[in-house]
């Protein structure tokens, strides 16, 4: 069963170039979205993020409660950086979630002035319970 009490929210930031970008636009400014949706979003969340997160050690499951993702949508809409700022869980499982996210489809390509672009997209969870 999964028991969570959490609040899903997406916010955006701009930030210094990653790699093949040369600028990183918000998703306000590019149109980037999650286009199968917030419930999507939930469900990739349930069904790819939180088992990884269930096999943390009991300590571990207790004071992680929030998992803050920040990741560029390269041009194309591939997940091309990725960083969870605040995990402090053991490293392989912050490379299981790394490979979970980063296998993610589902991104539309942010576009300004017709140009495809980079964007940073900021996504938030928060659990009282991984399970």
């Amino acid at each position: 069963m999964l028991r969570i009490g959490f609040c899903i929210w997406l916010c955006f930031t701009a930030a210094a170039a990653h790699g093949q970008c040369d600028t990183v636009y918000t998703p306000e400014a590019s149109g980037c979205a999650y286009t199968p949706g917030q419930d999507s979003l939930m469900r990739f969340m349930k069904q790819q993020l939180i088992p990884v997160l269930q096999k943390l050690p009991e300590a571990e499951k207790q004071r992680i409660t929030k998992l803050l993702v920040v990741m560029t949508v390269d041009a194309q809409g591939k997940i091309i950086d990725i960083h969870l700022p605040h995990f402090t869980g053991p490293p392989s499982a912050l490379q299981e979630l790394k490979k979970r996210i980063a296998a993610m489809q589902g991104w539309s390509t942010g576009q300004v002035n017709g140009k495809a672009v980079c964007t940073e997209v900021f996504w938030g969870m928060n659990c009282v319970v991984w399970e």
